[in-house]
């Protein structure tokens, strides 16, 4: 399930829209937040107009190696899959958005690395930077 789960994700970065690669990949060495955006989904609460607010805001910590995510709502158990397109290191941790900030460490290798997050309710969320 977990091989499956990875190729599945390998291939929706592979195959990212234009408008996301366009504005390129951010470079995290400057120690700046990771920017998390909204891929759609029918969860509970979005807006008519498929607006929503983004709950998530993540960060790279290049001392400890890790990705630190915050949870400003309660979204329930949330999986985030981390993948480094570069080297196919890939990582998976379903999480409790209620603990509201949640570190998941990472190798720090160099690459570009691809992050998404699916909630129980059908929202999708997703970033990207490098190392």
């Amino acid at each position: 399930m977990r091989r499956l789960l990875c190729l599945f994700l390998i291939g929706v970065a592979i195959a990212m829209p234009s408008v996301c690669l366009s504005s390129g990949i951010p470079d995290n060495s400057n120690g700046n937040g990771i920017p998390i955006y909204g891929g759609g989904g029918t969860g509970e609460g979005d807006d008519p107009n498929g607006v929503h607010p983004i709950p998530i805001t993540c960060s790279y910590s290049e001392t400890l190696n890790d990705l630190v995510f915050y949870f400003s709502d309660d979204i329930g158990v949330v999986n985030i899959t981390i993948v480094n397109i570069t080297s196919w290191e890939n990582y998976f941790q379903a999480v409790d958005s209620q603990l509201g900030l949640v570190n998941i460490p990472i190798s720090g290798n160099e690459g570009y690395y691809y992050i998404s997050i699916a909630t129980p309710s059908g929202c999708y969320y997703y970033g990207q930077f490098s190392i």
